[in-house]
């Protein structure tokens, strides 16, 4: 008993211990746990951080990955990649991120992902900083990975100050703040609607005659930073068996600065590197100026799908992707197709004409949603309810077909306003910014009735098709001293297959 009792005491003591170091740990990791979803709801969910759905995606399971700043986390959708190519991707651009911020991206990416292919746009390679207004747009780009070995290799790079880089280790530090701004949102995972970390906008600007092309001798010194940033890029990739391919989005914002993506690209093909320079490109990636962009920097949706798809080709050509048989795989990337398509449409109001359907300029009319901001100045009047041209400088009416066949374009003219010199007036028929045929209408004979056959042979073989109503008559000196509120009424457009 004497010998018994010491260690059934010992015992009780050991259980108590053990049953301690439990309670212990149990409690460490419920706090860690509440901490790390408190710290999700607490965080902003701006713009940049929907780049946190690369978590969401298997392992290795991306063939390429787009890096860059706003344009293109637009310019590059990863869906239309996989429904035309069967090309996985992911875009990993964030706004406002310069070329050493990218970087720091591609070791995030790499952490999870091994992409045969990383494509870096390059359009702020003229600016001579590590980042854009340093701390916000860190912030956004790499908080939703920490803590990770990249994210603290880019923290320590990225962040100059030693004294601010406690409130990227300790991220509730700045957001805990946020308890009033929350919503619904903050509550849920965060999701990019099947994206891929791309984003979608939908509205219009005429950048018609923003665009010009310098010669290819014309060259500016790229800062050093950029440079050695991308070839560190450069053995990132290689040592992870991935190609690098440079690009430079075509944008008005930045055409005057062609001259050092000349030089850029000379420096990247002296070192094997693919450079994609979308400006020496005549037909600027057939975008179209006056309809493709939100603003100066930017593709709307419309220019997504033209960008998307010289991309994906570019892909398919030079690279051995999409080759992904198994079921698993297919299943994934169909329903996220399936959920982006869903939200694109839910988005979506570019003008898409389908046969047989008018467009009515009435108070009970389905114009609006043909409408939106694709006719710029011109607007329809309340309450008339006729779609008017207008003197403003976008006088064009454009709508989308999305097959070429044999139709008949009738083009019902309510009212009209004669010029000093004339009373009638043309508009103009254009496919696929090809002229087809005008139509004149004289104030004295309306209302009228215009019609013009399109045969099929007038479209390109296949695919959407671009349908355009010009008006020609736009110049504000037509009409001397005169102040119209409105030169041509339209009450319906009617596209009928023959």
């Amino acid at each position: 008993n004497i010998w018994v009792k010491p260690q059934v005491e010992k015992g009780k003591r050991m259980k108590r211990k053990f049953t301690t170091i439990i309670r212990c740990l149990a409690f460490l990791c419920l706090t860690l746990f509440l901490l790390v979803r408190y710290t999700g709801i607490m965080m902003s969910k701006q713009e940049m951080f929907c780049s946190v759905t690369l978590k969401q995606y298997e392992r290795n399971t991306i063939d390429v990955l787009f890096l860059g700043s706003s344009q293109m986390i637009y310019a590059a959708q990863p869906m239309i990649l996989w429904e035309q190519y069967g090309i996985t991707s992911y875009n990993m651009a964030t706004s406002a991120t310069t070329i050493p911020g990218n970087y720091w991206m591609a070791e995030i990416s790499f952490e999870t992902q091994l992409p045969k292919v990383v494509m870096l746009d390059c359009t702020f390679a003229y600016m001579e900083t590590k980042t854009f207004n340093e701390l916000p747009r860190i912030h956004s780009a790499i908080d939703g990975f920490w803590p990770s070995p990249a994210a603290y290799g880019a923290i320590h790079d990225l962040v100059e100050d030693p004294d601010k880089r406690f409130e990227f280790y300790w991220t509730p530090y700045i957001y805990h703040t946020r308890w009033k701004e929350l919503t619904e949102e903050d509550f849920t995972e965060v999701s990019d609607h099947g994206a891929g970390g791309a984003y979608l906008r939908n509205s219009v600007v005429n950048l018609d005659g923003t665009m010009r092309q310098y010669a290819k001798e014309e060259m500016l010194e790229v800062p050093q930073i950029n440079l050695e940033y991308i070839e560190k890029l450069m053995l990132l990739c290689r040592e992870n068996g991935s190609e690098l391919v440079l690009t430079v989005l075509p944008i008005p914002m930045c055409v005057d600065y062609q001259p050092v993506y000349n030089t850029l690209q000379k420096w990247a093909e002296e070192r094997g590197i693919p450079f994609i320079n979308g400006y020496d490109d005549p037909a600027f990636w057939q975008l179209d100026y006056g309809t493709d962009f939100v603003d100066m920097a930017h593709l709307n949706i419309h220019g997504a799908k033209k960008s998307s798809a010289y991309i994906g080709n570019y892909l398919a050509t030079h690279y051995e992707l999409g080759l992904h048989t198994d079921g698993q795989t297919r299943l994934f990337w169909d329903k996220r197709l399936e959920e982006y398509t869903s939200y694109r449409n839910s988005i979506w109001t570019c003008p898409t004409l389908s046969y047989g359907t008018a467009i009515t300029f009435s108070a009970e009319g389905n114009h609006t949603q043909y409408y939106g901001d694709s006719v710029g100045s011109s607007r329809v009047p309340d309450p008339s309810g006729i779609f008017t041209w207008t003197t403003g400088p976008r006088s064009d009416f454009y709508f989308y077909i999305e097959e070429p066949a044999d139709a008949l374009l009738q083009i019902n003219v309510q009212a009209l306003q004669p010029l000093k010199d004339k009373t009638s007036r043309t508009v103009e028929i254009y496919i696929n910014e090809r002229y087809v045929s005008s139509l004149e209408v004289d104030a004295a004979e309306c209302p009228a009735a215009l019609s013009v056959d399109i045969d099929e042979e007038l479209w390109v073989s296949s695919g959407e098709q671009k349908l355009t109503l010009k008006y020609p008559d736009r110049s504000g000196a037509a009409f001397g001293a005169m102040s119209l509120d409105y030169t041509l009424g339209i009450q319906e457009i009617y596209l009928e297959r023959k």
